[in-house]
């Protein structure tokens, strides 16, 4: 093939572009630069940013809540630091006096900060950002920063993976700003200052750095307070400021953090490693009893679970759900799956089918969740040429089968009510088979031929016929179809049987699995209908 033939054919073939929940969509290919494009460099960070993780941290946002805000009673006059969206509408905004913000919004539900509570939600997204990165650490209070510069081309470029991740965290029922960064400290400053657009040129920081406010630089307000006396209101100030006094008017840290921000010194970051089990907690802070509401709460639990998972190749066999009650014992739900999965629809689905079942009559405090099992799961292989529109599942198995409709069915009615079936090594009917807990199809028995045609509703306990003039009836006369198939079995255990059994037919055109014992009475019997 000549050079020309294979760059003509290299243009026309469609391109694949992946998100990060999995799906896969077939794009046309754009046109190609005449020049080549800068490459990327060896480490690139993502800075996520939980500017509500103050009040997020205890409520995930949710359209149904009422207005609520959290306030920080430090200082003399306590300020508003995060409000919800009903809040906001209403007027509320951080930095507002909380008396100012009470009058303004009589309706309004005020939550105390708790910083412990902000750390755990920090670090529960950096276990959920492991499915991007295999290198995750959290800038405290309210930062983690992800290194994405050698994922970027299993997960389909800066793009994709960037909107995977705001998508992702938006699930999560957090509010979030990004912004990307050759390092650490720059990725954070743009984050704070809100500057959305990508930076991947290390020689244009100091120029994209420039417009960042003092405030994000994370110093006490009185420092702030100095910078901006002497005219430094942003970085490019401050970069203009003689180093000896910037370092003597508000310490030597911020030189520091300057210096890494711009590359020239190092800057490195601790990794965070979650613990490998899955243990969370959302609590309302009025007890509610909208199934509505709990089950928001629990999507943005299951989202979370799904990252986490997908971060460590694994899916659940079960999950644990409880919901707390003030002074009463738990509702337990336990979702015991035929196959490992991480699918958030999926396990939602099933959730919701039982507490469809279960009667809150006490409003829920907490909406507690943990995996009982972990197994292996990996995600399956997706055709190149699939049509458009097929996409990977996140859980890693098939749209739907067997193992999907089962776990329909028990969370619709109970566990105990769908079960599998095992053929077991016996001719009579009523013991040639046994019920198993895996609901997997039965298979025959190596031991044991193929039977005759079988119904499918087989009676528990067989049911006598009565005779007329020779002739059994049921719902009108029966007439022999097919038959005999002698049955002779069991002397062994003292249970043994002789029976003729036939296929049958009444004038309605109903079918049944009817038999004739050969010893005693000569009795007829109804076993089994078919459908």
């Amino acid at each position: 093939m000549s050079a020309r033939r294979a760059r003509s054919l290299a243009l026309a073939l469609p391109e694949v572009a992946r998100d990060g929940s999995g799906s896969v969509e077939v794009v046309a290919p754009a046109r190609r630069a005449r020049h080549r494009e800068r490459p990327l460099p060896a480490r690139l960070w993502l800075a996520i940013e939980l500017p509500r993780l103050a009040l997020e941290a205890h409520h995930r946002r949710d359209p149904t809540a009422p207005p609520m805000a959290v306030g920080d009673g430090r200082g003399r006059r306590p300020r508003v630091v995060a409000a919800n969206d009903q809040a906001l509408a209403a007027g509320v905004e951080p930095g507002m006096a909380l008396a100012t913000a009470s009058a303004l919004v009589p309706a309004l539900r005020m939550l105390g900060r708790d910083s412990a509570v902000e750390s755990a939600a920090l670090a529960d997204l950096g276990a959920w950002c492991e499915q991007f990165s295999s290198l995750v650490s959290l800038e405290p209070p309210d930062v983690v920063l992800v290194e994405i510069g050698a994922s970027l081309r299993l997960l389909g470029g800066l793009g994709p993976l960037r909107r995977a991740v705001e998508a992702g965290v938006e699930g999560l029922g957090l509010t979030a700003r990004t912004a990307v960064a050759p390092t650490p400290s720059s990725a954070v400053l743009l984050a704070r200052a809100g500057i959305r657009e990508p930076v991947t040129d290390p020689n244009a920081l100091a120029a994209r750095l420039a417009p960042v406010p003092v405030e994000c630089l994370g110093l006490p307000a009185d420092a702030v307070q100095m910078l901006r006396a002497v005219g430094a209101d942003r970085l490019a100030d401050c970069l203009r400021l003689p180093r000896d006094g910037l370092a003597r008017r508000v310490g030597p840290a911020v030189l520091a953090l300057l210096d890494r921000a711009l590359g020239r010194h190092p800057d490195p970051r601790e990794p965070h490693r979650a613990p490998e089990v899955f243990e969370r907690a959302l609590t309302w802070p009025d007890a509610i009893s909208d199934l509505e509401r709990v089950l928001h709460g629990a999507r943005c639990l299951l989202e979370e679970l799904a990252g986490f998972l997908r971060g460590r190749d694994a899916g659940a066999r079960a999950v644990e759900v409880l919901l707390a009650h003030r002074g009463l014992p738990a509702t337990r739900v336990v979702l015991g799956l035929t196959a490992p999965s991480r699918d958030p629809v999926h396990l939602l689905g099933l959730l919701a089918a039982r507490l469809e079942r279960v009667e809150l009559v006490h409003p829920v405090e907490q909406l507690g969740m943990r995996v009982v099992d972990l197994a292996p799961l990996a995600p399956t292989a997706t055709d190149l040429f699939a049509a458009p529109g097929g996409s990977v599942r996140p859980d890693g198995g098939a749209a739907d089968g067997w193992p999907r409709l089962v776990e329909r069915l028990r969370a619709r009615l109970e566990a105990r009510a769908v079960h599998g079936l095992a053929i077991t090594a016996d001719h009579r009917p009523e013991r040639a088979w046994r019920a198993r807990g895996d609901a997997e199809p039965a298979r025959p028995h190596p031991s044991v031929p193929a039977p005759p045609r079988r119904p499918l509703w087989l009676l528990e306990i067989p049911r006598p016929l009565v005779v007329t003039a020779g002739v059994p009836r049921h719902r009108g006369p029966l007439a022999l179809i097919e038959g005999p198939e002698r049955i002779e079995t069991g002397w062994w255990d003292g249970e043994d049987v002789r029976r003729d059994y036939y296929l049958a037919g009444n004038p309605r055109g109903e079918r049944f699995w009817i038999y004739r014992e050969r010893d005693g009475e000569r009795g007829w019997y109804l076993h089994g209908v078919f459908g």
